[in-house]
């Protein structure tokens, strides 16, 4: 190999300050090959993409998942589980989020959250019927290394669990994040609403027992379309799980959060107005235990019989005790 020329020092030179191949090579009116030519007769090593180390022209908190201690990371810890997309190979190490464009702000705001220096970009969508995005794309070696670490990896979608190192005080908000990037609230044509979760059969399930070991309700993972569905229907029992959700909250997506609100501003459904509406699963269940019948439970509880009825039937409790689906009320009673 021959000896480097002071025009090999200077490509070099440039490439060893953080400036990349392509920059280079449009400053000095040549090729990306003989940059690296150059680089590599002055001793040089080409550098990874993403590589940890690498003098970063764009300025990024590359240790912000390292640890889950706060209500945010928590949030968008959630968030990536469920709509981020991870690239791996030797000479990538990439984050990347795309949303609707209506959701820009969204991603501004995880941008800020994680330092990145750089831009969320407008992709045009030609398909037909589809919407046009915004996509943040971050290279790092070490964010991606941390979420490694934390069980988010390439080709999640049906292998993704419930990460156990997330600590309890910041699950809500871990849940939250995961509804937001996968979940759906929405209402049916009777007036009534959903909130339902899609995603691996794990997430799902893990979605499910946070819900339901606070919230008196009960639901089933189901498959859909490919992947799993859980989800809560009604104008309760989607009522409590938003409030669990989202009150307090400091950071959550815009749209869904309004979504909330019309859910907590929306009429009392029929079992809200009813007398008794007080009750939960496990009062009822506890006072059946220790009369021994449901007569003698109502008059423990201090309603009537049909109050009673109706209460189990809403919350899916079966005349031998057992715990089921949330039905809804016979016409007439």
């Amino acid at each position: 190999m021959r000896e480097p020329s002071k025009w090999d020092r200077r490509a070099a030179a440039m490439y060893a300050a953080g400036r990349s191949l392509y920059a280079i090579a449009k400053e000095l009116g040549v090729g990306k090959t003989r940059v690296k030519g150059a680089i590599a007769r002055c001793g040089g090593e080409l550098r990874d993409k993403g590589c940890v180390g690498r003098p970063r022209v764009l300025t990024l908190d590359e240790r912000y998942f390292d640890v889950i201690d706060t209500e945010e990371k928590a949030y968008w810890f959630g968030f990536v589980t469920a709509d981020g997309c991870v690239y791996r190979d030797p000479t990538h190490h990439r984050l990347q989020v795309r949303l609707a464009w209506k959701d820009k702000v969204h991603l501004e705001k995880l941008r800020r959250a994680l330092g990145y220096g750089g831009k969320v970009t407008y992709v045009k969508n030609g398909l037909k019927g589809a919407y046009d995005a915004a996509h943040l794309a971050v290279n790092s070696k070490g964010l991606v290394a941390a979420l490694a670490r934390l069980g988010i990896g390439p080709r999640k979608a049906h292998t993704v669990r419930p990460c156990p190192r997330v600590p309890d005080e910041f699950l809500t908000a871990y849940w939250r994040g995961v509804l937001d990037g996968d979940g759906c609230i929405s209402s049916t044509k009777r007036g009534a609403w959903v909130v339902a979760l899609v995603g691996s059969r794990f997430v799902c399930a893990g979605f499910k027992a946070f819900v339901e070991a606070v919230v008196p309700v009960h639901s089933s993972v189901r498959p859909c379309n490919g992947s799993f569905r859980v989800y809560y229907g009604g104008n309760e029992s989607p009522r409590r799980i938003l409030h669990l959700l989202y009150d307090g909250a400091a950071v959550y997506l815009d749209r869904k959060y309004k979504l909330a609100q019309d859910v907590w501003k929306s009429p009392a459904g029929r079992w809200t107005s009813l007398p008794g509406r007080e009750l939960t699963a496990e009062k009822i269940l506890a006072a059946r235990k220790e009369t021994g019948s449901w007569m003698l439970a109502a008059k423990k509880l201090g309603v009537s019989w049909d109050v009673l009825y109706k209460a189990r039937h809403v919350l899916g409790i079966y005349k031998d005790g057992r715990r089921g689906r949330p039905r809804r009320l016979p016409k007439g009673r």
